[in-house]
């Protein structure tokens, strides 16, 4: 038996090359993507933060959620209310924080008319009662049309009220109560005080006299017919 030559060939192992662009392209398409997610990131955000078009009351920034099977914590509620039913903690805050960034900035200037009091009046003011209830009173008009909470509120009882002046604001009447504070004409009654009124003695009348304060008849005989 002859020995079985077991020699072999050696083949040559050749290390990768060392190309100088390999890694700074590597580098490169990274960073190409990176920035790619950050722009795709930032347009969903706009998008998302854009305000809908139409009438805007703030529900449509929650879930459609009602059956109260889960709240939201606040943390979640202002990050994305979108996921959250329109109740629980912070929704009032947020709701409101989304309708005053919908109102016009600056709010449009107003141009409100001076109510003067006549010549002869008895008061410089001029007083209104608040008849329809209940009647809510605003900074300004375009609040009440944002569905903004008003200032205040007047829900029941005799109310007055002295008006400053008026405007017309997109073809409604408004009355200024307060310094920035307005009402919708409808729920006011302009009206004048009593005349009313006595005069002053300058000396002890000649004859004693006292008020009557219900209604009488008079006669011109005592007992006669009035």
């Amino acid at each position: 038996m002859s020995d079985r030559d077991t020699s072999h060939t050696a083949t040559p192992h050749h290390a990768p090359s060392r190309d100088p662009m390999h890694l700074p392209g590597r580098l490169f398409l990274g960073l190409t993507l990176s920035i790619a997610a950050i722009i795709g990131i930032v347009t969903r955000a706009e998008a998302a933060s854009a305000p809908p078009s139409g009438p805007i009351t703030g529900a449509a920034l929650f879930s459609n959620e009602r059956s109260g099977a889960y709240l939201c914590t606040e943390q979640m509620m202002r990050r994305d209310p979108s996921r959250c039913p329109p109740y629980g903690p912070s929704a009032r805050q947020v709701r409101l924080a989304f309708l005053r960034a919908q109102l016009p900035n600056p709010l449009p200037s107003l141009d409100v008319t001076a109510i003067e009091a006549a010549e002869d009046a008895i008061t410089p003011f001029t007083f209104a009662y608040v008849r329809v209830l209940p009647a809510p009173t605003y900074r300004h008009p375009e609040e009440a049309v944002a569905d903004l909470p008003p200032v205040r509120q007047f829900l029941a009882g005799d109310n007055w009220v002295t008006v400053m002046g008026s405007l017309d604001y997109h073809g409604e009447l408004w009355y200024e109560i307060n310094p920035e504070e307005f009402i919708r004409a409808e729920h006011l009654a302009i009206s004048q005080p009593s005349r009313f009124s006595g005069v002053v003695l300058s000396g002890q009348p000649r004859f004693p006299f006292g008020w009557i304060n219900r209604d009488v008849y008079t006669s011109k005989t005592p007992g006669g017919t009035p």
